[in-house]
């Protein structure tokens, strides 16, 4: 059997419902395997497993679909929580089918020799239109990658633009707040954690290129009342992520900053790229 019929005997072998509803990890497994063409190297579970909580932030799918709480609750997680869930379907993806997948020492890789081609993939693509639309009653496109979303967006005069419609974009309600929100589900003053209330803020808003837009780590996650603040210039973060407060206000202290779990090396430098 070639490449390509054991993807395609892969793909239609599988179980998408979950007991008497959809199981969303198994489409987000899926949809990973689909968006990395069939074919991996080696890769960690845990990359996996961060590749379909977005799957399923992203597509914020009726909690109705899923038995699984962890799954309806999706915003309350990490991607880490979701490992031992993945690994459950890798598991039980290569059980079910000839599999061109392979696992060990926690780590996804193929064994089909080639890459599929263009006119393959088309074939494959029909193939999972065809199951979502049994699903979902419709199909569904999607990358992780959220830089894709600003290519119809244009920021001008302090304001996120759509280029189609010539409308101001809240960019509270793109992917962005996504991958805010990823790893840190509190605000990052006040450790508030209603997740409903959590907004993020571009530490540096000088744009050089796309990566700046989707970069989790020029974000500041912030409740609501900080948020506002923030946006009306009471306050600002220093290169090391401590605040310095402009106007006075109950809900501001002098003492606060970032924890150091947060300030990763990337989010210092937009730091002091903001100060510059």
């Amino acid at each position: 059997m070639d490449d390509f019929y054991t993807v395609y005997s892969d793909v239609m072998k599988q179980n998408y419902n979950d007991s008497t509803k959809v199981n969303l990890i198994k489409f987000g497994l899926l949809f990973f395997l689909k968006e990395s063409n069939f074919y991996i190297e080696k890769i960690k579970i845990s990359k996996v497993a961060r590749y379909v909580y977005r799957f399923l932030i992203d597509n914020d799918f009726d909690s109705n679909l899923t038995s699984n709480v962890l799954v309806k609750n999706i915003a309350r997680y990490r991607p880490e929580d979701l490992i031992y869930h993945v690994e459950n379907e890798v598991l039980n993806w290569i059980k079910l089918s000839n599999s061109f997948l392979q696992y060990k020492d926690s780590e996804l890789f193929s064994i089909n020799q080639n890459r599929l081609t263009n006119d393959q993939m088309h074939k494959i693509d029909k193939v999972v239109d065809i199951i979502c639309i049994k699903h979902f009653n419709k199909k569904i496109e999607y990358s992780e990658n959220v830089c894709n979303d600003f290519r119809a967006i244009k920021y001008v005069n302090g304001k996120f633009i759509s280029v189609d419609r010539n409308e101001k974009i809240d960019i509270n309600k793109t992917r962005v707040r996504n991958r805010a929100i990823e790893n840190t589900k509190y605000c990052e003053l006040c450790d508030k954690n209603d997740i409903s209330d959590l907004k993020f803020v571009y530490i540096h808003n000088i744009f050089d290129d796309l990566n700046d837009l989707c970069d989790a780590n020029n974000t500041l996650v912030l409740c609501e009342e900080h948020f506002r603040l923030y946006n009306s210039n009471f306050f600002r973060l220093d290169e090391f992520g401590k605040i310095n407060v402009f106007k006075e206000h109950h809900s501001l202290d002098s003492r606060m900053r970032i924890s150091k779990h947060n300030l990763t090396p990337q989010k210092l430098n937009y730091l002091r790229k903001n100060l510059s």
